[in-house]
């Protein structure tokens, strides 16, 4: 899975790579073309689950979605 390899987000949310901002990373979860319509849809709904637990687990120290991204964008 691309955010547990990728190391820009090490450290965001108290996570190891982009483990913790997985869902701000190009090609994590759905974007595999080979996984059935069903296996795609459970991913989502866990990536759902995952997003709005680390965000409560979080609160105000969250990191929203665009700062993360820009973060990708500077960190090459």
């Amino acid at each position: 899975m691309p955010g547990a390899a990728d190391e820009r987000l090490h450290g965001v949310h108290g996570g190891v790579n982009a483990g913790r901002a997985c869902w701000v990373v190009a090609g994590t979860f759905c974007e595999e073309k080979f996984r059935a319509h069903l296996l795609k849809n459970c991913e989502t709904a866990l990536s759902a689950i995952f997003f709005d637990l680390v965000r409560k687990e979080e609160g105000t120290n969250y990191q929203i979605s665009l700062a993360l991204l820009k973060k990708l964008k500077t960190i090459k």
